[in-house]
């Protein structure tokens, strides 16, 4: 006789339908805003754009930090206060979302703003500018750092980044970061940990954040792939022994070297927590959650995926961690760090 009863398909839930733990409170701690001009690559992404980003991801962000992307500089006065006027633009965008219009989220409550660390005496001068134009709000400095070799974001390498690092001046400029009570985020790539270990050495007694988990990007051909996860592993181990550097857990959507890039939106919330979790988790297993902290790198990582699926993947690869450990990753290691 015919079994006609009724099949019931035992099926994964697909996350990006709706929101993982809509109600948890997030600061994004890594975001810009910036406006390019005719640029078909990069589109504005300014107030608007942003705020609409965030409210559709259904995600409870309640604040985010704005990061300089060298945009808005001033087009006259002296080279080395130029970029003074990205922090007055970053303050614009924050005051209009402080109208309440563009929805609860509070859009730049800080700024990480870019000072050149090799001025020398004139960094004191250049990072005080950024302070008075913050209205409050300067929380971090950040410069250019990164280098590989093969060059990023498919542009050829810049040899001066190679070991600005290691240098005199940047360490001098560094510890004029710190004496203003300023963060020092920095974005440098695997191969250049070590030099990150070394100026947290010189530094010892201000705030260091690493950003984008230190690029464990596979640069070269597949079969290097080991060899950079052991380079990165071992960097990311001798980085959480100095106590004075937290971690920025994303920007790993970039797409800097031979990465996936399909696009917003057609990769899939298990897909990406399937390709992230060893870096996510190795992070947090060396760090600790009160150290580390997920960040969005939108809009430049838009290009991997939506926002909702992004918070949704760190949502997943988080799923069994304790409720004050999602705390810290989520909201509170980015409002100490940043004094939100």
């Amino acid at each position: 006789m015919q079994d006609k009863s009724p099949k019931h398909e035992i099926t994964t839930p697909n996350y990006d339908d709706y929101v993982i733990d809509p109600y948890q409170a997030i600061i994004d701690p890594h975001i810009h805003l910036w406006n390019f001009g005719s640029s078909a690559s990069m589109p504005p992404f300014l107030l608007e754009e942003c705020a609409n980003t965030i409210s559709k991801s259904g995600h409870n962000i309640t604040k985010t930090v704005f990061v300089e992307c060298n945009t808005m500089y001033r087009h006259k006065g002296p080279e080395h206060f130029k970029s003074v006027g990205e922090t007055e633009f970053a303050v614009g965008m924050a005051a209009m979302s402080e109208s309440g219009l563009y929805g609860n989220c509070q859009i730049a409550a800080g700024i990480v703003a870019n000072v050149d660390l090799q001025l020398g005496e004139k960094t004191d001068e250049v990072i005080a500018a950024h302070s008075s134009a913050s209205n409050g709000r300067l929380r971090g400095i950040r410069c250019q750092t990164a280098y590989a070799k093969e060059g990023l974001f498919q542009k050829s390498a810049a040899p001066e980044l190679a070991n600005r690092m290691l240098t005199t001046n940047y360490a001098k400029g560094v510890k004029k970061v710190h004496a203003h009570g300023l963060s020092l985020d920095v974005w440098c790539v695997y191969s250049q940990l070590n030099d990150l270990i070394e100026v947290a050495d010189r530094c010892p007694n201000g705030l260091i954040i690493l950003n984008h988990l230190g690029s464990p990007f596979n640069f070269e051909q597949q079969t290097k792939r080991e060899e950079v996860l052991n380079i990165w592993r071992h960097g990311i181990e001798k980085l959480a022994q100095r106590p004075n550097i937290f971690v920025k857990l994303g920007g790993i959507g970039m797409n800097v070297g031979k990465q996936f890039k399909r696009g917003e939106g057609t990769i899939k919330t298990e897909e990406l927590a399937a390709n992230w979790r060893l870096f996510i988790e190795h992070c947090i297993d060396k760090f600790g959650p009160e150290r580390c902290m997920f960040e969005s790198n939108f809009p430049v990582d838009r290009g991997t995926c939506s926002y909702r699926t992004l918070w949704n993947t760190f949502k997943l690869i988080s799923i069994n961690y304790s409720k004050k450990e999602k705390s810290a990753l989520f909201y509170e290691t980015a409002r100490r760090a940043y004094k939100l």
